[in-house]
C-alpha cells in the first residue's frame, strides 16, 4: 500500500511508513519496526509514542520488553472524525473571532492594494466576495473566462455559484467572445453578455462595493486588488459603456456559429431571406445544431424565394417556411428575429459580417413586420 494515502490524511511520512509495517508485522518489539520501515532506532519511539496518542498503535509489556501492535484500520476511520470534530470547533471559534481582529485594523491601517498569487489565493478573493456582499447585492465581471482549460478552477466556480446563488448574490457577467460552455450554476440569479469581438485579453475583471479585482489566469494565475471607492466606480462606469452597448458588429463563421448557439437559447427565431450559406460552410457543427434543436423544442419560421426550396434550411422538422420573398431580394440582406435581438447578416466576398442590435422595442418592430409579412405574402 502506498503510505502517501496515509500521509495525505496527515500522517507524517515516518508515521505512516511505522503504521504499515505494524500492520504487516503483528505483535513485534522495535527492532524489526525499524528494519522493516526502515525508520532510524533513534526515531522509532518517538513515532510510536505519536501514533499511540493518535489511538492508532498500542503496546503490551511482556517479561519486562515493550511489544507494540497497530490497531484495526477502521481506528483511522475514528481518528478523521475527531480531527474533523477539532477542525470544526477551531472554525466556528475563529468565526467569532473574525470580528475582534477586523476590529483591531483601522481605516487608515487597511491595505488599499494587494496582489495575490497561485489559484488559492484568488479563490479566496471570490469567497470574500460572497461573504461581504448580502442577499439581494450585486456586483460585477468582465473579460471572464474562469481559466476554461482548467478543470480544478471550472469545478471550484461551479461550487462558488451554487453558494453564491444560495445567498440570494446577482452578478452581471460579460464573458470573453470566444467563451461557449457557460455552465448552467453560472446562469441563474445572473445577467450574461459577451465582450465585443475584437476586445481578447486574458485579464478578469470584478468589481464589488468599492473594490476592483484584476485577475490574468494564464501560466501561474495572479490578481490585483484595490480597494478605492472612486477607482471602483470608475471601472463601474466602464463596465455600463460596454454592458449598454445595444449594436455590435461581427464578422466571420464562428460569429454565426455564436448567433445560432444563442437562437437555441431564445427557444425560436425568425428568418427573412435565409439562404443556408453557413450551412454549407459548416455542415458538422449544423448536424449537431440540428440535433439539439430538436431535443430542445426549437422552433423556427422562414421567408425566402422560391429559388431556395429544397435546401437544407427548408427540411429541419422544425422549420416551416414560406416562399414568398421575391428573388430580387435573394442577394441581399438576412434578418434572424428572436430574443430580444435582430441580427441582420450580409455575405461579402471576405465572409459574413453580422449586425447584432439587442433592443426589446426595436425587436418587437420587426416581429411585427415579419408576421405581417407570414400573414398576408408579399407583395410586389
Amino acid at each position: 500500500m502506498n503510505t502517501k494515502i496515509l500521509q495525505g490524511i496527515g500522517l507524517t511520512e515516518g508515521e505512516s511508513k511505522v503504521y504499515m509495517a505494524l500492520l504487516e508485522l503483528g505483535t513485534t518489539t522495535t527492532g524489526p519496526i525499524v528494519k522493516k520501515s526502515g525508520v532510524s532506532a533513534s526515531k522509532v519511539y518517538e513515532i510510536l509514542n505519536k501514533l499511540t496518542d493518535k489511538g492508532l498503535v498500542s503496546h503490551i509489556i511482556q517479561a519486562k520488553t515493550k511489544y507494540f501492535r497497530a490497531a484495526d484500520p477502521e481506528r483511522i476511520v475514528d481518528y478523521l472524525d475527531e480531527k474533523e470534530k477539532e477542525i470544526a470547533d477551531k472554525k466556528e471559534e475563529m468565526k467569532k473571532l473574525v470580528p475582534e481582529l477586523k476590529a483591531v485594523l483601522t481605516e487608515k491601517e487597511r491595505r488599499e492594494a494587494e496582489v495575490i498569487e497561485g489559484r488559492k489565493g484568488i479563490e479566496n478573493i471570490f469567497r470574500n466576495i460572497i461573504s461581504e456582499l448580502k442577499k439581494g447585492d450585486e456586483y460585477y465581471m468582465m473579460g471572464a473566462n474562469y481559466g476554461e482549460e482548467d478543470e480544478a478552477i471550472k469545478r471550484f466556480f461551479e461550487e462558488y455559484h451554487a453558494e453564491r446563488i444560495k445567498k440570494g448574490i446577482k452578478v452581471r457577467i460579460m464573458f470573453n467572445y470566444d467563451v461557449k460552455d457557460i455552465v448552467e450554476p453560472i446562469k441563474r440569479l445572473s445577467e450574461i453578455k459577451n465582450m465585443p469581438q475584437d476586445i481578447k485579453t486574458p485579464m478578469q475583471i470584478v468589481i464589488w462595493k468599492d473594490n476592483i479585482t484584476i485577475i490574468i489566469w494564464q501560466n501561474k494565475p495572479m490578481a490585483f486588488t484595490v480597494s478605492n471607492k472612486n477607482i471602483a466606480d470608475s471601472f463601474k462606469a466602464y463596465f455600463d459603456s460596454y454592458w449598454s452597448q445595444e449594436t455590435k458588429v461581427l464578422r466571420g463563421l464562428d460569429a454565426i456559429e455564436r448567433i445560432f448557439d444563442e437562437m437555441l437559447e431564445a427557444g425560436q427565431c425568425d428568418f427573412i431571406g435565409a439562404r443556408g450559406y453557413f450551412m454549407d460552410k459548416r455542415p458538422d457543427y449544423i448536424n449537431e445544431w440540428e440535433k439539439k434543436a430538436i431535443r430542445t423544442g426549437f422552433k423556427m419560421r422562414n421567408i425566402v424565394d422560391p429559388d431556395i426550396k429544397g435546401h437544407r434550411i427548408t427540411a429541419f422538422p422544425f422549420v416551416e417556411t414560406k416562399y414568398t420573398l421575391p428573388k430580387e431580394f435573394s442577394t441581399l440582406s438576412v434578418f434572424w428575429i428572436y430574443g430580444s435581438r435582430v441580427v441582420i447578416s450580409n455575405w461579402m466576398q471576405e465572409g459574413p459580417i453580422i449586425v447584432v442590435i439587442e433592443n426589446k422595442q426595436l425587436h418587437d418592430m420587426y416581429q411585427e413586420q415579419f408576421n405581417l409579412l407570414w400573414d398576408k405574402g408579399i407583395r410586389m
